[in-house]
């Protein structure tokens, strides 16, 4: 994992039979699943009505699939599209974001999402991104300011 992060190589993840080739982390995808993190709400499970806790909130969670598109695309192929058919008009285009996100909601189990999201995290050099905010927030603490 390591030899991949510094060769920064991609590495492959399956969805719905189907291969893609997640790119290294840019920041534009970090902030881009960040902007669709901070959509979901803050829900409080209480451990004795935690199912019902659970299930009642369910619905609020409908963009889970994008978060997992954003991540294994990256943001430079998130409007990539593929031929899905064909109409009396053409051929017919989908983007390939909303395969994967629909695929994600649709047949995959919370166990399987989990997993996936831990590999997933585990590609997106955390630590790194963590060190640049952290720096660049000590340069600004730095800064002269100005005093009248």
């Amino acid at each position: 994992r390591v030899a991949k992060t510094i060769l920064q190589k991609p590495f492959e993840i399956e969805v719905g039979g189907t291969k893609y080739s997640v790119p290294q982390p840019s920041i534009a995808t970090l902030i881009m699943a960040s902007e669709i993190l901070c959509q979901f709400p803050n829900v409080e499970l209480k451990e004795d009505t935690l199912v019902i806790d659970c299930l009642r909130s369910a619905k609020e969670f409908k963009c889970i699939g994008n978060v997992f598109a954003t991540l294994i695309l990256g943001s430079k192929n998130i409007n990539n599209t593929i031929e899905t058919g064909k109409t009396l008009f053409g051929k017919k285009k989908e983007k390939v974001y909303d395969i994967i996100s629909r695929k994600i909601v649709e047949d995959y189990t919370p166990m399987e999402l989990t997993n996936m999201l831990v590999t997933l995290i585990d590609s997106l050099q955390i630590g790194f991104f963590f060190r640049l905010i952290t720096s660049l927030q000590e340069v600004n603490t730095l800064k002269k300011t100005k005093t009248s």
